[in-house]
């Protein structure tokens, strides 16, 4: 859903993009999806594949390598998940360094990412991805936060007119400015190589 936007801005515009994968360590994702139980294996292929799609995109790719955890799709569930996370790293202090580590170094003009009120899905992790990924950006000073952008594909056939459902997935909410308005993010445009999103 998120590839149109970022072909245009890493493949068709030439911006330098960046991504960190927060959350593949001892993960079950692969459990749902082709039956694989094994959390090594799991986050092995994980790895592989978004190095695999960050080439796409002529970016490149960091991992945290925090463990993909799987609570409830809820405020208690986002909860747990900072509280284990930040156990892991020492301490939630050092858990939002490591944001801010990746924020000094790259000094992003944008950050694209889940929205912290509901993950796109709910999913506690990207809430939690999310939540401490913005508390670092508070910590930079004004002159050199980036602009946030929060991903909203959240029930988009429900939220915008059924005409235009078909033809726009994904949409964005600009942090914290415009926090209720969703921009639209219109997929038919055609890229560079002549494809559409």
């Amino acid at each position: 859903v998120v590839a149109p936007v970022l072909a245009e801005a890493c493949v068709d515009r030439g911006a330098h993009c960046h991504f960190v994968v927060v959350a593949e360590s001892k993960s079950y994702g692969c459990l749902l999806t082709i039956g694989l139980r094994d959390p090594i294996e799991c986050s092995r292929r994980r790895r592989l594949e978004m190095q695999e799609a960050v080439a796409i995109f002529g970016g490149d790719v960091e991992f945290l390598g925090l463990e993909d955890l799987f609570y409830a799709f809820n405020q208690q569930g986002m909860l747990h998940v900072i509280r284990d996370w930040a156990n892991s790293a020492g301490g939630r202090d050092r858990l939002v360094e490591k944001f801010l580590k990746i924020l000094k170094r790259e000094q992003p003009a944008l950050v694209f990412t889940f929205d912290p009120r509901h993950g796109s899905s709910c999913h506690a992790a990207h809430r939690a991805t999310a939540t401490l990924l913005i508390e670092a950006i508070r910590r930079l000073p004004k002159a050199r936060q980036p602009d946030v952008w929060l991903e909203q594909t959240t029930d988009i056939d429900e939220k915008v007119p059924k005409a235009r459902a078909v033809i726009e997935a994904l949409g964005y909410v600009g942090w914290p400015d415009t926090a209720n308005e969703t921009v639209w993010y219109d997929a038919t445009r055609s890229l560079k190589d002549g494809r559409t999103g």
